[in-house]
């Protein structure tokens, strides 16, 4: 949401907003309320219009020259969640908190799926997008980051140790795709992969999300390429 205001100094309704990153206008009012709240945004009342106020405009002019990954990723997310029919995501890592948080998300084709609230954080060692974004880390990166990871235990084959953690890290860096095989919520698997980046750029990732009946970890395999030339083409566009 603030990389799209960035690029519309007149700002945006709410719903534009909406529409533009393919989220649902509740979602869009509490992010909005929340950016307000800590006064990243203006909303002033006779236009209705969300813009960035001058503490965030210095950031945004700094970055200026950056692509908008986000409006740009949404079309390839779109094609790919019309291949695969599931929800596809994307995230971004925050390493200073030791978590991710949701950028965007292309809804699924079917009329059960799981919905993710944008801007929602999510732990890393426990998701197909966590787990792939800290293999794309650097070693020095990825030293510096583990030590802030809580390893929680959020279903019975959730990783909880730094031991099991590290060569889960190595195997997703050999394969290129990372797998959330119901370590997160029980009867939920999600396929992620890292966007590739230049080293000065943060780290983001795609991923595919599904319910287990129809969505197993087993299908891995099968997904991983066209995640992982989704991910390829975006890193083309970002660099």
């Amino acid at each position: 949401m603030l990389e799209l205001l960035a690029e519309q100094p007149s700002g945006l309704l709410q719903t534009e907003i909406a529409e533009r990153l393919d989220a649902p206008d509740s979602s869009i009012m509490r992010i909005g309320a929340v950016l307000e709240e800590m006064r990243y945004v203006t909303r002033p009342a006779e236009t209705r219009r969300y813009q960035l106020t001058r503490k965030l405009l210095a950031l945004a002019r700094g970055r200026s020259e950056e692509y908008n990954l986000v409006e740009t990723a949404l079309p390839v997310m779109r094609r790919l969640r019309d291949e695969l029919r599931e929800v596809v995501l994307l995230g971004v890592l925050a390493p200073e908190l030791g978590m991710g948080i949701t950028l965007a998300m292309a809804r699924a084709k079917y009329p059960f799926a799981f919905q993710v609230e944008l801007g929602a954080p999510f732990h890393l060692h426990a998701s197909g997008p966590g787990k792939a974004m800290l293999a794309a880390l650097t070693d020095a990166e990825r030293d510096a980051v583990l030590p802030r990871l809580k390893l929680e235990q959020l279903t019975a084959r959730t990783i909880v140790t730094p031991r099991q953690l590290r060569a889960e890290l190595d195997r997703v860096r050999q394969q290129g795709y990372a797998v959330d095989n119901e370590e997160y919520f029980d009867g939920c698997v999600c396929v992620g992969a890292a966007i590739p980046r230049a080293s000065e750029l943060p780290v983001y990732a795609l991923w595919v999300t599904g319910p287990s009946t129809r969505f197993s970890a087993r299908h891995a395999p099968q997904i991983a390429p066209q995640l992982i030339a989704a991910a390829q083409e975006l890193g083309g566009q970002h660099e």
